[in-house]
């Protein structure tokens, strides 16, 4: 496939329209937020992390994964690594440093096999 997708939380959002610049395919309503995944181009991926890194709110994160590759976006920095949970600590202890609770530092789902909406 030539392209990612990504998980991303409206309250993560500087400027909540900026979810309007994504092709969004699908949805999924939470208790107080709304969580979208998207369709990011392959080609289109750096330019996107770029921009969404600008227009996160501290204390959040995104992410964008295939089935090889998985992209955690923080206000402050990139990381790439691949969908097996053995390769996140380094991930995980930067978003615990930025208040974000462990449980939360889970980047479900991390390809495309386990997507469920």
């Amino acid at each position: 496939m030539n392209e990612y997708h990504g998980i991303i939380i409206d309250i993560s959002l500087r400027n909540p329209l900026f979810i309007e610049k994504f092709n969004i395919i699908g949805s999924k309503k939470g208790m107080d937020y709304q969580a979208y995944k998207v369709l990011v181009e392959r080609e289109d991926i750096n330019s996107v992390m770029l921009e969404m890194q600008k227009n996160l709110v501290e204390g959040f994160y995104c992410h964008f994964y295939d089935n090889s590759s998985l992209f955690v976006v923080f206000s402050d920095k990139i990381f790439k690594a691949i969908p097996n949970p053995k390769s996140w600590s380094k991930i995980i202890k930067h978003g615990r440093l930025r208040g974000i609770p462990e449980e939360q530092l889970d980047f479900s789902p991390s390809k495309f096999e386990e997507e469920e909406w």
